[in-house]
């Protein structure tokens, strides 16, 4: 009887861990696409972007990378993903130009 009580109580607080752990990471991943929609403009400017001003330190904390190399790197490759989807969705023809972002990725330093 007890046994089944302390399983039952385990089993609910497991169920409630994973609702917790899933609604931080849907927080951390908005978070991050944010960042890198805020850093571009900045880099269109040729500015340095500091997700610190935007966000508090507790979604800066969660685990994720949310420094300005870090965001870059979120950006590069999400310019690349679509510069490849553009290529396949376009088999690949050359005569078909993939439009360039009108901002630049700084370099790390």
């Amino acid at each position: 009887m007890n046994e089944q009580r302390i399983h039952r109580a385990i089993e609910k607080n497991m169920a409630h861990l994973s609702t917790l752990r899933a609604e931080r990471q849907a927080v951390c991943q908005q978070a991050l696409e944010e960042a890198q929609l805020l850093a571009q403009p900045a880099y269109s400017k040729g500015e340095k972007y500091d997700p610190a001003r935007d966000f508090p330190p507790e979604i800066l904390q969660i685990g994720s990378d949310f420094s300005s190399a870090g965001i870059r790197r979120l950006i590069d490759r999400n310019q690349r993903l679509n510069q490849a989807r553009h290529g396949a969705e376009n088999r690949w023809d050359p005569k078909v130009p993939f439009p360039k972002p009108g901002f630049r990725i700084p370099t790390v330093g």
